[in-house]
Parts: structure tokens; sequence; C-alpha cells
């Protein structure tokens, strides 16, 4: 059955990425960033990554998928839950550092490694200044 399931998210994939040009909200919204509705994306048939992730989430979770929209550091992908397995639609991996993921049901989110990162950054950053005051 996961052959199916993959099949069938891997055509959904390649249907909004043949059907939805990608284009920055700044000429297709004239707005910095724009989170469209289905409506708007289809009757534009262009958005950026988050509209082509809402899109792709919404035709999954029609068929019945469990399927996020994950907002990350700068991409949107998609993340379906398959029993035991997570699918990851248009997401390289190095995206996954924070996230907020979400569907009509569910909302999850992860700051907490970035938030760490942040930390470590100001921690090196304060520690720099006062070996720097000390000398």
């Amino acid at each position: 059955m996961f052959f199916l399931d993959e099949l069938i998210i891997e055509i959904s994939n390649i249907y909004v990425q043949s059907q939805i040009s990608y284009e920055g909200d700044t000429s297709n919204y004239h707005s910095i960033d724009h989170l469209a509705t289905t409506s708007e994306i289809l009757k534009r048939g262009a958005d950026d990554c988050d509209g082509q992730a809402i899109l792709i989430a919404s035709l999954l979770r029609y068929r019945g998928y469990d399927a996020y929209v994950v907002f990350g550091y700068s991409h949107v992908w998609v993340e379906v839950h398959l029993d035991n397995k997570v699918i990851y639609v248009n997401n390289p991996k190095k995206y996954g550092i924070w996230y907020c993921k979400f569907n009509e049901q569910n909302v999850q989110w992860n700051i907490l490694p970035f938030f760490n990162l942040f930390m470590g950054f100001f921690i090196v950053f304060i520690s720099t200044i006062y070996a720097g005051l000390s000398l």
C-alpha cells in the first residue's frame, strides 16, 4: 500500500509543479508575502513555494491523507504522515531546523532548535565583547 500512497503523493506534486508556475508574491500579488487560498492559486496559475505547498496539501487532504503545510526558514513544503512513515514533498532537508506545521485540524511549532542556535550566537557574541573589555 505504501508504494501506491507514495505514487499518489508524487503525482500530486508533479501535477501542481506542472500547472502552477513559480512566481514570487511581489510580482504575483504585489505583496512581500501573501498566503493565497487554493482558489487564488488556481485562478492565477502561479504562486511561490507556499502556494504550491498549500495546493499539494489540499489535494492530498481531499484524498484522505494526513498532510501538513510546513513553514520553515525561507521555504514552505508538505509533510505527509503514512502510518509509521513521513514523506516530505519539496523539502531538500536543509530547511527543517525550525518550522510551523499545520492543517485545518492541527498546528505544531518547533522553534527550540532555532532558539538554541540564536542563544549560542548570542553567548559567543557577549563573551567576545566581555573578553575584549577584560584585556
